[in-house]
């Protein structure tokens, strides 16, 4: 028998590097390696069912493995195994009758088969962690036993592509091979001693769920989408693209680190990622260009493509892996969550987007796409470790301040958006939708900035969101594509906005107090101006989207109420700081009132006239800086107040010509009326229709129990009920309670928060701006607009949202500022 210490022979080391990640591939990848088989034999339909149940098993067998092999092989006391065997037999049956359902239920996947794949999973689970006692005790007979049982049983699934034979029936002595690596392992189910708390395991079990419920959700969506043949193809190419990642990932990058330790890697590694990468673009390049050239292949020119961008794809997924893994051994996993989170629930929600915004055809690069998020979220981690100069810069959260508040969009097809229109229509073409810069600020800003352990609230709330929202999405729709395709479009514009909330958070733990403010007074002294200056030169007082050479998208809907958050956080904060930010808001405050009066927006009117209360109230106490303020607060009224009366009067308006004669702007404004009031405008004229919206979709959601609970299958007809005019309402009516319930209870909460630091807030003139702005968005515009499922309003409010949450757990101090304005 071998030792169970170290090894001293000579060929140790080498054997340890051979057998035992060939052990652990063959344990993790004999399912893919099954569904490749298969769909490279031209049997699409069987490889989108092995596809379907393997999502299943990873949403949930995956998903509570808590990164087992990597967590054993650094513990050198035991007491991992044994708390990872406990846990996995106390959610052995749960999670197998819940693989059932999706797979079977939910997919329409074959129930023997499933069954199989199930029993294949589970004993994997067992057989993982008995592979890993073995390599922690370097003993090598039972894991090279196990290849040789596990390549024979494998053998035999073959049978079924030559003989008519049943697959499931084929399948069954491999499903039970990995139960054979639970031998003398030294497996225990006793506590004696036990030093590895289930605690330990909770970072891991949300790194893991997140990738196996994100899989679950990126599969189930393409069959859908494209259908169980296309699928299956589609899963073939991803799998042949993923077989180097998986290789590394879960079977040699593991043995390494343990071997080399992470800094110490063999240089040789690069070559095998680089050389993916120019195989797989060379591959692409060829079927795209010189299709014909693959005609003997057996396979069409897409199905290639898909090929090529998946192995460049999975080239960034081995860097990615070797990340990963570093992380996990060095820092014990806690930075992987964030960086596993975003890339992962990012791309399951892009799915349904590139489907229909570019066609079935960009479904061919969701594995390169998953590679780029992964290996980006990833680098963003280990950047941070390796050097805090990054995030530690002013420059890098400026710029992403700027981006994420500048009012620029652009349209897939067509550039830089400069249309003229008051209200632009894009007629339902998504490729002509208007997309803010705010967008690349998001997903860079949170890739560059990388300090997820300070975002976990964050994104524990747009997981369980995410999860909850699909869930009930399939749920409703009863299995119906067309159903379930449109629910899965509308839960990608509910999600995209959320993810400002993760940007947020980091945001507020990363840089000085008030530097998002300062970005926002320069953003709009900016930008007021310029497009006041463009409305008057066009000869028009109601305000006009074009600024020059950009337009803004939604200028009179959802852009004038951003504008009044950021002027109640500017105001507050900045101005018992320096001389120069108080000329600024000085300047500020007058530009902003003729804004908000040429918008004709009266949720602006409202917040403004709040934000000027609270201005009041806060600095004309201060006798420092008191009659500033006054003399400030003057101004700006009377500056309103005048650009009213000149309006009403014809004077700053030229005539306008219609088939009914002249009308000048402010009375112009009526005959645009129809269409502000469809685009989510807020005035008087509008209540009575908007009552009626909130009538028809309160009655809905409290129509039937499984309707409040779960939502419905279809929005409204948007003829009769274009719009909910209230965020929360239209949310409840499409998902259902459980799936809103963790934005709600995190809503609760940042209220429970406020009251119970009611003073400090009071006291500090940046929270008291962060929580005004914040309040304003959440219970007062989104109550009477959608504005949280627009991009640029969306982002920008859970942004805030996401700051105040950071500011009021973790309050930065800046040291440029006095303390007397600080929190």
């Amino acid at each position: 028998m071998e030792s169970a210490g170290k090894p001293t022979a000579g060929n140790a080391p080498r054997r340890a590097l051979l057998i035992f990640p060939m052990a652990a591939l063959l344990n993790s990848f004999s399912m893919t390696a099954l569904l490749l088989v298969f769909g490279v034999a031209g049997h699409s339909e069987i490889a989108a069912n092995i596809g379907l149940v393997q999502g299943a098993t990873l949403a949930l067998f995956y998903a509570f493995s808590a990164n087992a092999r990597n967590l054993i092989l650094a513990d050198g006391s035991g007491s991992a195994a044994a708390r990872l065997l406990r846990t996995r037999l106390w959610l052995l049956v749960p999670l197998s009758a819940t693989a059932y359902v999706l797979s079977v239920g939910v997919g329409d996947a074959s129930a023997a088969l499933a069954v199989v794949l199930i029993l294949r999973r589970a004993s994997e689970w067992f057989g993982e962690i008995g592979l890993a006692r073995h390599e922690q005790k370097h003993r090598f007979a039972i894991p090279g036993q196990t290849i040789m049982a596990e390549s024979g049983a494998f053998m035999l699934c073959l049978l079924p592509l030559v003989l008519d034979w049943s697959l499931a029936l084929c399948a069954l002595p491999w499903a039970l091979a990995p139960l054979l690596a639970t031998r003398q392992a030294q497996l225990s189910l006793s506590k004696d001693g036990e030093r590895f708390s289930l605690k330990t395991l909770l970072p891991h079990f949300g790194s893991t769920a997140i990738i196996g419920t994100s899989v679950y959700v990126f599969r189930i969506s393409i069959v859908l989408l494209a259908g169980k043949a296309a699928a299956g193809d589609l899963f073939t190419a991803f799998a042949i693209g993923g077989l180097i990642p998986t290789i590394y990932g879960q079977a040699l990058a593991p043995t390494l680190a343990h071997r080399y330790g992470s800094n110490k890697l063999p240089k040789w590694l690069l070559l095998v990622p680089t050389t993916m990468l120019l195989a797989g673009l060379g591959l692409s390049a060829v079927a795209w260009m010189q299709p014909a050239w693959l005609n003997g292949m057996g396979r069409a020119p897409l199905f290639w493509i898909t090929v090529g961008l998946s192995i460049a794809g999975g080239a960034l997924m081995s860097v990615a892996a070797a990340i990963r893994t570093r992380l996990i051994q060095q820092a014990g996993g806690d930075d992987v969550f964030g960086p596993d989170l975003l890339a992962n629930v990012l791309i399951a929600t892009c799915v349904p987007f590139l489907f229909y915004v570019l066609g079935p055809g960009a479904l061919a690069g969701l594995y390169g796409l998953s590679g780029c998020l992964s290996l980006a979220f990833l680098a963003g981690v280990g950047l941070r470790q390796r050097s805090a100069s990054l995030t530690q810069s002013r420059i890098v959260p400026w710029c992403i301040a700027f981006l994420l508040l500048v009012p620029v969009f652009v349209q897939i097809k067509g550039g830089l958006f400069r249309d003229p229109a008051f209200v632009f229509d894009a007629g339902g073409s998504i490729l002509k939708l208007p997309l803010p810069l705010s967008i690349l600020a998001l997903f860079s800003g949170i890739a560059l900035l990388g300090k997820y352990t300070a975002a976990r609230t964050s994104m524990a709330v747009l997981f369980f969101t995410a999860l909850l929202f699909v869930t009930t999405s399939l749920t409703v729709a009863q299995g119906n594509p067309a159903q379930q395709g449109a629910k899965l479009i509308l839960l990608a514009q509910f999600l995209l906005p959320m993810f400002g909330l993760v940007l947020g958070q980091m945001f507020g733990a990363c840089t000085p107090a008030t530097v998002f403010e300062r970005t926002a007074l320069w953003v709009l002294l900016l930008i007021l101006p310029a497009q006041l200056l463009a409305t008057w030169l066009q000869g028009y007082t109601l305000l006009h989207p074009k600024v020059f050479f950009f337009s803004i998208y939604q200028h009179l809907q959802y852009v004038p109420m951003v504008i009044i958050a950021l002027l109640m956080m500017t105001s507050q904060s900045l101005w018992g700081a320096s001389l120069k930010y108080r000329v600024g808001l000085a300047i500020l405050l007058p530009v902003a009132m003729v804004y908000v009066v040429a918008s004709l927006s009266w949720g602006a009117v409202l917040g403004t006239a709040v934000c000027l209360l609270c201005f009041a109230l806060t600095h004309l106490r201060r006798v420092r800086i008191g009659r500033r303020a006054g003399v400030a607060m003057g101004l700006a009224a009377v500056v309103a107040v005048a650009y009213i009366a000149l309006s009403e009067t014809g004077v700053l308006s030229r005539s306008l010509s219609d088939e009914n004669g002249p009308r000048d702007t402010l009375q112009w404004h009526n005959k645009l009326a129809p269409y502000l009031e469809r685009a989510e405008t807020t005035s008087p004229a509008a209540g009575a229709t908007r009552m009626t919206h909130w009538r028809f979709y309160a009655a809905g959601i409290v129509e039937t129990p499984r309707a409040f609970l779960l939502g419905h299958a279809t929005p409204p007809d948007r003829v009769l009920h274009p719009s909910a005019h209230n965020y929360w309402l239209d949310a409840l009516y499409n998902f259902g309670f459980i799936a809103m319930l963790p934005l709600i209870v995190l809503l609760l909460g940042t209220l429970g928060w406020l009251w119970r630091q009611r003073s400090a807030v009071w006291d500090s003139p940046v929270l008291l701006g962060t929580a005004m702005a914040a309040l304003y968005l959440l219970l007062f515009e989104n109550m009477l607009k959608v504005g949280m499922r627009q991009p640029y309003p969306g982002i920008i409010t859970f942004f805030i949202w996401g700051l105040l949450i950071s500011r009021l757990k973790h309050p930065v101090v800046d040291p440029k500022k006095p303390m007397a304005t600080q929190a």
